[in-house]
C-alpha cells in the first residue's frame, strides 16, 4: 500500500513537471527532458497494479491485460504483462473462484 501511495505521488509530480515543460520551456532546451519525463510517467503508471479483465464466453473464461493480451486460464498468472509490461492484479480471479 505504501508503494502505491508513493507511486501515485511520483506520478503527480511527474505530471506537474510535464505540464510546466509544455507551458513554459522553449522547444530547444526541453525536448529531451520532456521525453525523459514522459518515459518516467509511463514506467510509474505501469508499476501501479491494474486488474485483469474477465471475459466469459459460454463455458470458456479468459482474462486479459488492459492492453488486450489474453490469458486463457487463471491458474497461470504472470505478475507483469509480457506485451506491455503492466503490473497485473489478479484479485478479481480469486474473488471469482470463491463464488
Amino acid at each position: 500500500m505504501k508503494e502505491v501511495k508513493f507511486l501515485e505521488s511520483a506520478i503527480g509530480q511527474i505530471k506537474h513537471t510535464i505540464d510546466y515543460l509544455e507551458r513554459y520551456a522553449d522547444e530547444d532546451s526541453s525536448g529531451e527532458q520532456l521525453e525523459c519525463e514522459l518515459a518516467k510517467l509511463e514506467a510509474c503508471e505501469k508499476s501501479l497494479p491494474k486488474k485483469v479483465v474477465v471475459n466469459s464466453n459460454y463455458f470458456i473464461v479468459h482474462y486479459a491485460c488492459p492492453c488486450g493480451r489474453v490469458y486463457f486460464r487463471g491458474d497461470y498468472k504472470d505478475n507483469y504483462c509480457s506485451v506491455c509490461g503492466q503490473l497485473l492484479d489478479w484479485s478479481v480471479t480469486e474473488a471469482r473462484a470463491c463464488v
